[in-house]
């Protein structure tokens, strides 16, 4: 065998290891990226189990305590609340203000390319557009939630029109 045979062998044995190291690169490559693609699923059905678990543990509150579900509907009906009152229903607000800006800023935060759930930010305006109180402790708050959630406050601004 002569030295330009021997080449000829080096070149296609190295042609041979390029292309399998390509395949095995686009291989791993395609893997890494669904691998990816799954944590992000998951990451984004987490952030939406969690807020649905929030959304229900604000409302049971409600639910389980009849003054807070009297001052909900005393402030609905447009009546005056007392100091006591007051406290208890931005209480109430604000802690439901923070469930909202969390979840929707976890869902933002693991999205892909931003495509993220406003169906909490559309229940969250319609909270409010039954509470109208609630607006005015929103106008109070905003700037606090807006540092736990930017993308979050903009869309309410937005969605209530301000």
């Amino acid at each position: 065998m002569n030295w330009d045979a021997i080449g000829a062998i080096g070149e296609l044995v190295g042609a041979v290891a390029v292309l399998a190291t390509l395949i095995y690169l686009s291989i791993q490559t395609r893997l890494t990226r669904k691998a990816t693609q799954a944590a992000a699923e998951f990451s984004l059905n987490q952030a939406s189990s969690e807020s649905m678990s929030s959304f229900d543990q604000w409302r049971k509150s409600i639910l389980e305590n009849h003054e807070l579900a009297r001052i909900m509907v005393k402030a609905r009906g447009g009546e005056a609340l007392d100091d006591e009152e007051k406290l208890l229903f931005d209480l109430l607000f604000e802690r439901l203000f923070f469930i909202s800006a969390l979840s929707v800023q976890k869902s933002y935060t693991g999205a892909t390319f931003q495509e993220w759930d406003k169906a909490d930010v559309d229940w969250f305006v319609g909270i409010l557009h039954d509470n109208p109180a609630a607006i005015e402790k929103w106008h109070r708050s905003k700037e606090v939630v807006r540092a736990v959630s930017p993308i979050f406050a903009e869309t309410v601004e937005a969605r209530l029109g301000i």
